[in-house]
């Protein structure tokens, strides 16, 4: 991913909180809490129907997308809810367990199942709805839960005015980055 990066004066940088260092964490990848289950209310009637019928909604964390380490599963155990729910699934425990033990400042969402899945798909209009209904639950479900968290948006790469479309309700300057599932980026969207 490529994430941009704002210049600060040097005399807000040296003067922010006595001098101490600020982070920002983009490297963060939640999950939905019922993997894509979470996802069927975010969808359209007929959508949710058409991925029932193709019995393609998983219960849990059943979701195909999340990567195997050479070293054992990226996904850090000891960062599960406190209810044994699945790592980056619950976000108030998140800020409580990254943001909050860490003065962290903020930190960036960027859903790698959602950019697997969007672009795995055979269909381009199935991307559209699966990206729209990631980024609207991840809009409501978690950006409401700390004004630290900033999201970005899964975009399907197959049709780049829709990519558009579907950044604009996560308010995305143009500065901010969007999750782009494919090497092959699109042109520049123009807002």
């Amino acid at each position: 991913m490529v994430v941009a990066v704002k210049e600060v004066p040097k005399s807000e940088a040296t003067n922010n909180r006595a001098g101490k260092l600020r982070i920002f964490d983009c490297d963060v990848h939640p999950v939905p809490r019922k993997g894509l289950s979470s996802l069927a209310p975010y969808l359209p009637r007929a959508w949710r129907e058409r991925f029932d019928r193709k019995q393609a909604m998983h219960d849990g964390l059943n979701v195909p997308i999340r990567f195997k380490h050479p070293n054992g599963s990226v996904v850090r155990q000891d960062a599960r809810a406190p209810d044994g729910g699945p790592s980056a699934s619950d976000p108030r425990y998140l800020v409580k367990d990254l943001l909050d033990a860490h003065s962290i400042e903020g930190a960036l969402l960027n859903c790698f199942d959602a950019g697997g899945l969007i672009s795995a798909q055979s269909s381009t209009e199935e991307s559209i709805v699966l990206a729209a209904a990631y980024n609207d639950y991840f809009i409501e479900e978690w950006l409401s839960a700390d004004p630290r968290l900033k999201y970005a948006p899964a975009v399907p790469t197959q049709d780049p005015a829709s990519s558009a479309e579907l950044a604009e309700p996560c308010h995305v300057p143009s500065s901010s980055p969007a999750v782009w599932p494919s090497s092959k980026r699109p042109t520049r969207l123009q807002a």
